[in-house]
């Protein structure tokens, strides 16, 4: 066995030097979930490979598992240095959760939409958190005039608060523009929190986004499970949904491993994989009337 840093934690941090800072604590949170099941499928490889063991390779198998146990304890370092580095991040989130009736419908949207545009959170403001307010009677008919309970202006000013604070991630390019040929996209960090680390994440109380992250998860763990215990799985993992060194497009491509595996196991798409004009997505999809909100205005 090769002496040295193991292969996984080498490809993560070469990995996350060319990761913009802004897209830092996505990176970290998707390494945590991405570790946590390589962590559990490489000690449950190395179980296994320790059932038959002969006296033949009795030699070779401990020299192995010698060089395994310090690849795990490794794994260990990280998760537990990931796993501190990203609560905060969480306690901001949960934050919202408070007496101010704008942060509560922000906390409310964000659980339920893991991407999202500029124009999709204002039509949720417009159908969630409008009234309506009587015009004039034209006879005996009233004529209404919908309005929205916030101003449009006060909540794109806290949405730029949400980014500035890492709630959420801006997707979308300086000028305003989508990236990468018109797409705008912003991601919820709650929902992504939700879904890769959803052991200790208060978000999993949802059911649908519990669904999620424990199928995601086995679907992880799925792909890294080895019939020999090797420790290159997890930064195989990061490098397919990281490509080029970049949060942008991160999702879609774990959209992508996901749908791979059910291809390869010949099982059905679950329904929160949705095929997009620029290909699979995940969408939370919450049934109507089961928006678990904080707060009704």
């Amino acid at each position: 066995m090769v002496k040295g840093k193991c292969e996984d934690i080498a490809v993560y941090e070469e990995l996350r030097n060319t990761i913009a800072p802004e897209e830092l604590v996505l990176y970290d949170t998707v390494a945590l979930g991405v570790f946590t099941e390589a962590y559990r499928a490489l000690k449950k490889a190395l179980h296994e490979e320790s059932m038959n063991v002969t006296a033949e390779n009795a030699d070779e198998f401990a020299e192995k598992a010698l060089y395994i146990q310090d690849a795990l304890k490794e794994y260990e370092r990280l998760l537990f240095t990931l796993d501190s580095g990203i609560k905060p991040n969480v306690s901001k989130f949960v934050e919202l959760e408070n007496d101010d009736v704008l942060d509560n419908a922000f906390s409310n949207f964000l659980k339920m939409h893991l991407t999202f545009t500029h124009k999709e959170l204002m039509d949720y403001f417009e159908e969630r958190y409008s009234e309506k307010t009587l015009l004039k009677y034209v006879g005996n008919v009233p004529i209404y005039k919908k309005r929205m309970l916030f101003e449009k202006k006060d909540i794109e000013s806290r949405l730029e608060g949400l980014i500035s604070d890492g709630i959420v991630l801006d997707n979308r390019s300086k000028d305003g523009k989508g990236k990468k040929g018109g797409k705008e996209k912003l991601i919820s960090m709650p929902a992504v929190y939700a879904i890769f680390t959803g052991s200790w994440n208060p978000l999993v109380v949802y059911p649908e986004v519990e669904y999620v992250a424990t199928e995601s998860s086995r679907v992880l763990r799925e792909l890294m499970a080895m019939e020999e215990a090797e420790t290159n799985q997890a930064g195989k993992m990061l490098k397919l949904m990281f490509k080029n060194g970049s949060a942008d497009g991160f999702i879609q491509n774990f959209a992508g491993l996901l749908t791979m595996y059910y291809e390869q196991m010949n099982e059905p798409r679950p329904e929160f994989i949705i095929e997009t004009a620029d290909g699979p997505a995940i969408a939370l999809s919450f049934h109507e009337g089961a928006f678990y909100e904080t707060v009704t205005v």
